[in-house]
């Protein structure tokens, strides 16, 4: 019989493909097209959780301008987008929102950062368009 020391782990990442209207400029663009509500904790149901993303929201926003800024200066090309998720969806997708200006996240549930690991929760996407992949 093997006994594991130590922990499992069931740690993956998140890949998006996000479509947004306009070009966010600062954090209340972020909120207005992410979080048009500004209750950040309808989106989750545990009470315990709800308290926990709630007191993030600016922070959770901050991040997203900062991964927007980080998508613009690398400048991915559409080949290195599709070959993040399945091509045919990823076509489709682009074809659907030529009107809009895309973006890709990649976020994970086991860097230790908290708020990265809220990002890696599609839910939090639900208000804008986008696709979703979880990597394990």
């Amino acid at each position: 019989m093997k006994i594991r020391n130590g922990f499992v782990s069931n740690s993956s990442s998140s890949s998006f493909l996000v479509a947004l209207p306009d070009d966010p400029k600062n954090v209340e663009d972020i909120r207005r097209m992410f979080f048009p509500d500004q209750k950040l904790y309808d989106v989750y149901e545990n009470e315990y959780l709800n308290e926990c993303y709630t007191t993030t929201y600016g922070i959770l926003c901050e991040r997203l301008l900062a991964s927007i800024e980080d998508y613009k200066s690398i400048n991915y090309t559409t080949e290195e987008l599709i070959a993040e998720f399945d091509r045919e969806c990823i076509q489709d997708f682009l074809k659907m929102h030529k009107k809009y200006r895309i973006y890709f996240f990649n976020y994970s549930d086991d860097s230790g950062d908290s708020v990265e690991a809220l990002l890696s929760d599609d839910e939090l996407f639900y208000n804008v368009y986008h696709v979703y992949q979880r990597n394990s």
